[in-house]
Formats: C-alpha cells, structure tokens, sequence
C-alpha cells in the first residue's frame, strides 16, 4: 500500500515538473518571438519603423538630387548611404562625398523642427559646378521658405548678387551685406 501512495506522489510531481517545464518552455518561445520582432533583423518592428520613416526622408533627398541634378543619394534601412548609381558614401571623391552631405542636411532642415541648415566649405565645388548649387537652393527656399540654410565657404573675389540670395563678404575683418538682386523678368 505505501508503494501505491509513493507512486502517486512521484506520479503528481512529476506532472507538475512536467507542467511547468512546458510553461517555461512557452515562456521562452514567446520571449523568443519578442525577441526575433525587437531585432534588427529585416522583418523585425525595428527595421519596420526605419523602413517607415527613412522613406520619406529618401523622397526628401530625391527631390533635392534632382533638382540640383546630382545623382540620387538614399539612406539604406542599415543606416548606410548609398548615391544611385550603388556607390557607397566612403568611396566618392571629396567634393560627391560633400554634395551628398549637403542633400542630408537640406533634407533633415526640411524635415526636423530644428530648420537650420548649416553648410560650410562650398568652395569645394569647382566654380563651373557652384551655379547649380545655387540654382538648388532658390529651389529649395522656395519649397521650404521655414528653413534658413547658411552656406558658407572661401572665395577669391567677391559674387555677384544673385536673386533670393542674401551674402555676407568678410574682407580684412570687415563685413559688407549684399541684398539678393531682383529677379529678371521673361521676355
């Protein structure tokens, strides 16, 4: 009669080891499945979000591309930057490397709260490329009239004004301002 009470009891523990090794075996399936949806994997939440989020970012960058007549530049889900025709960021020159951070931070200017776009070293561009440049930013003002860009960058002799674009010239330590020239009419 004992044996028959002692094979119960090793007969309900065992059950309930059993039970609960189950539970912790579905426990752990589900912090695996939360795990897996939390990754960086590409069909995980994160990669999602980004996927999400950069798209209107690359369209920004598009719009900027174009219109300034660069090749297009997109930020890839794994945070690299790609130009359109598959060259990656670190392996362009000094001056495609530059023109690509200038897309970023005009598209980011127009995206963020901040509205400032700060750009230096202009001056980069060989003179034959810089009126484009120019051309871009009357654009991008006119799509964005909330965001201030300041461009900055050294040059030998003084510009002409140029519509919708206000410059300073620091000469010897002295600063003149240029207000934008009016723009022509079409004949």
């Amino acid at each position: 009669h004992d044996k028959i009470v002692n094979d119960d009891e090793y007969f309900k523990t065992l059950t309930k080891r059993k039970d609960l090794a189950k539970t912790i075996a579905d426990e752990q399936e589900q912090w695996a499945i939360i795990a897996a949806a939390l990754s960086n994997e590409p069909n995980s939440i994160p990669s999602e979000l980004v996927a999400q989020t950069i798209g209107p970012f690359n369209e920004m960058l598009l719009r900027i591309c174009v219109e300034w007549g660069e090749l297009p530049v997109a930020l890839q889900a794994d945070m690299r930057i790609v130009r359109g025709d598959g060259m990656p960021y670190y392996m362009l020159s000094e001056s495609a490397r530059w023109r690509c951070e200038v897309a970023i931070k005009l598209a980011l200017a127009a995206l963020s709260k901040l509205k400032l776009a700060a750009i230096d070293r202009f001056d980069v561009l060989r003179p034959d490329h810089r009126p484009a440049l120019f051309e871009m930013l009357t654009w991008y003002a006119e799509q964005h009239p909330d965001v201030s860009v300041l461009l900055m960058g050294t040059l030998r002799t003084k510009p002409e004004p140029m519509p919708g674009i206000k410059f300073w010239w620091v000469d010897q330590g002295t600063v003149s301002e240029e207000q934008p020239s009016e723009p022509e009419e079409a004949t």
